[in-house]
């Protein structure tokens, strides 16, 4: 897989890191692009996969314990955190970590969290420093910490 480094980036700076533990997998569905500074880290067993047409910009996080999933048409902005696991473990001994998934055409804000468990609907708009906790319906955006509903009904086409 190719790493396209994005123009702001410094080469040699500002490297990507995709790391995958073993059993793990990454489909990559068409043309993406991570910017400088980009880590994905795929646990073992795990599966992160991401559409046609997403990109995530520089110094992003992408930290996969179970599964991610980012559909095609996606904008993630710089120093995103994705992350499907808290790092806990249950009382079983288990890691706590519940799926991500991000659908088709949503657009992620500088700094936003994506937290465990989450479904985020098309079309949906992440603003800017939210920490997501919960379910983000079609086409609404979220903001603040926890993130909340600020408005319904948008229309964000990339």
């Amino acid at each position: 897989m190719d790493t396209q480094v994005g123009q702001n980036g410094q080469e040699g700076l500002d490297r990507n890191v995709i790391q995958i533990g073993e059993g793990g997998v990454m489909e990559v569905d068409g043309s993406v692009t991570f910017g400088p500074g980009v880590r994905v880290l795929v646990g073992p067993n795990a599966k992160f996969k991401i559409g046609d047409r997403s990109y995530i910009t520089a110094n992003s996080k992408l930290i996969v314990k179970s599964e991610l999933e980012i559909g095609s048409g996606c904008a993630i902005s710089w120093d995103v955190q994705l992350m499907d696991t808290d790092f806990h473990y249950a009382a079983e001994g288990r890691p706590n970590t519940k799926k991500i998934k991000i659908g088709n055409n949503v657009w992620i804000g500088s700094r936003a969290t994506i937290l465990k468990g989450v479904t985020i609907g098309d079309g949906a708009i992440i603003a800017a420093g939210a920490v997501v906790t919960k379910d983000v319906a079609p086409q609404q955006v979220v903001a603040g910490n926890p993130a909340r509903v600020v408005k319904e009904a948008v229309r964000w086409v990339p």
